[in-house]
């Protein structure tokens, strides 16, 4: 997860997952939703269940599709709650 800011709001934003789905990739979803906005822990949630919402999880004896989607929800929230430079 990644992303700059400009005058105050988020550009060019950057979230992607592994170990979720089959393959690593970016939630694009998410990305949409965070340009160009005010960086705010709302804003931040909602990014964060956006992702969550996005991914197909695998499931496996060892996680279930239900851990992995809120494992994505978590990890996306923290990360930008840790990049935010407020």
């Amino acid at each position: 997860m990644t992303f700059r800011m400009q005058a105050g709001a988020i550009v060019d934003p950057r979230i992607g997952v592994g170990a979720v789905e089959a393959s690593p990739r970016r939630i694009t979803q998410a990305e949409e939703l965070l340009r160009g906005e005010r960086p705010t822990r709302k804003l931040y949630e909602e990014a964060a269940t956006v992702a969550a919402e996005a991914v197909d999880p695998l499931s496996d004896p060892r996680y279930d599709a239900a851990y992995r989607r809120d494992l994505t929800r978590t990890m996306v929230l923290r990360a930008l709650n840790e990049a935010s430079p407020t």
